[in-house]
């Protein structure tokens, strides 16, 4: 018997609408099928390290493939599908860890950003900060058997260093948080809040130190364990500081 393959399908929210919007109402037991095997198909991820979650919020399935694309043609690893069977919904805060949630009220955060909390973020954050960021990523990769060429590069700016598992310490929370600043900045000052260079655009300040103060807390609620005490008040204190900035 042919074992069966099982694994996750993540839908961001502003594509629940689209040609997969056969999802947007699914529920445990039901069966999904495309009406052939043209593209898009649906993709059955194997882990959740696997899935690609470079757009929140979404909602998250485990699911069981009851047709795949054949050939498959190519080397990653999910499964082109043609027809699932839904298992269970699943909350998308795990793709984030264990500590998910806290990870999701940050996202929710920067999406709503304004530029006065942006610059209160952005004055707030601790004046003993440099390298702490850089020691998390370096206690992180040498936890999980991750090579690091450059142990003593300072790795402070770092949003992900990979794909799947080795993404970041909270998968694709990091880049998360820093599209929702960028999101937020553009629609707050526009083209002003940037500077382009040659091949490249960047955020101004306030924007790109409140993007910081963001994912710095980010990184003290997601993997606590990474850091000291002392360590964790030093990250946080942009956060802290937010409701009062809003008051």
């Amino acid at each position: 018997m042919k074992r069966a393959i099982t694994g996750y399908i993540y839908c961001p929210r502003d594509e629940l609408g689209d040609e997969l919007g056969l999802f947007q109402n699914c529920s445990a037991g039901q069966i999904i099928s495309k009406a052939d095997d043209n593209p898009p198909w649906i993709v059955v991820n194997h882990s959740l390290a696997d899935v690609t979650a470079a757009k929140w919020p979404g909602r998250l399935w485990r699911a069981e493939v009851l047709s795949a694309l054949e050939p498959q043609g190519h080397r990653g690893n999910y499964t082109r599908c043609i027809s699932v069977k839904i298992i269970e919904g699943v909350e998308t805060e795990i793709l984030f860890g264990e500590l998910g949630t806290k990870i999701e009220e940050i996202l929710e955060f920067a999406s709503t950003l304004e530029l006065p909390i942006a610059e209160g973020l952005a004055a707030s954050r601790h004046k003993n900060i440099k390298g702490v960021v850089s020691k998390g990523w370096h206690r992180w990769m040498e936890k999980n058997g991750i090579a690091d060429s450059a142990p003593d590069e300072n790795m402070d700016g770092v949003i992900m260093i990979g794909n799947g598992a080795h993404t970041s310490p909270i998968g694709y929370g990091l880049a998360l948080v820093h599209r929702y600043v960028w999101e937020s900045a553009q629609r707050e000052m526009g083209d002003a809040a940037f500077e382009e260079g040659e091949e490249e655009i960047w955020l101004k300040p306030p924007w790109t130190n409140a993007s910081d103060a963001l994912m710095e807390a980010a990184w003290a609620l997601g993997v606590p364990e990474l850091f000291s005490p002392a360590e964790i008040e030093i990250l946080l204190e942009g956060w802290n500081q937010r409701e009062v900035q809003d008051e």
